[in-house]
């Protein structure tokens, strides 16, 4: 005999609901994640129809692979993961055009290959990754939110405008900024538990 329980699905955040087979779950993390991806394949200088196919094929194998992902100190973050991810996926693809080449006689894909710097980021681009993610997510749980407190925690958490300026900015006072941030923080920290 079933009986009823009181799931609530927003209480699983995105990974685990993605890794349970939840296919709006997944396209979610494709949505907020994409934009950063495509950032990381398009410093690679390839042509439009190639940079498409190297994404599908990341995130093919994101997808396919998401049980293995595992967050924490050993292993690393979820960006990371991506990141590692993504630059073999790019090098997968200059090692197939090599193959290409050699079979045509070339060897353009391999000087492309062996030009490739490993692509790194700096603490800056690191905290515009993050604001993008940040971004991104918000469009998608916007709803739980007032404009105020989007704006406010925008503001103030990403943009590092000082509370009391963004208080002056929204009508709000510097206590209801901190509560904007910790509210808005708290429901990304729950949706995004281990993608962060």
């Amino acid at each position: 005999m079933c009986t009823e329980t009181n799931y609530n699905p927003t209480s699983l955040s995105l990974l685990e609901r993605a890794r349970g087979g939840d296919e709006t779950a997944w396209e979610m993390i494709a949505t907020i994640y994409a934009p950063l991806v495509y950032r990381w394949v398009s410093r690679y200088s390839l042509q439009s129809s190639d940079t498409t196919d190297i994404l599908q094929n990341i995130f093919q194998t994101v997808h396919r692979k998401l049980d293995d992902f595992q967050h924490d100190q050993r292993c690393g973050s979820f960006r990371s993961w991506l990141k590692s991810i993504t630059r073999s996926r790019v090098m997968d693809f200059f090692r197939a055009r090599q193959k290409q080449d050699q079979a045509a006689g070339g060897t353009d894909a391999w000087q492309q290959l062996q030009a490739q710097p490993e692509v790194t980021s700096n603490p800056q681009e690191l905290r515009e990754e993050m604001a993008e993610v940040y971004h991104r997510a918000l469009q998608i749980l916007e709803q739980d939110f007032s404009d105020n407190v989007v704006k406010a925690f925008l503001r103030f958490e990403i943009d590092n405008v000082p509370a009391s300026e963004v208080a002056d900015e929204l009508g709000m006072t510097r206590d209801a900024v901190y509560a904007a941030k910790k509210r808005v923080l708290n429901r990304l920290r729950e949706e995004l538990s281990g993608l962060l």
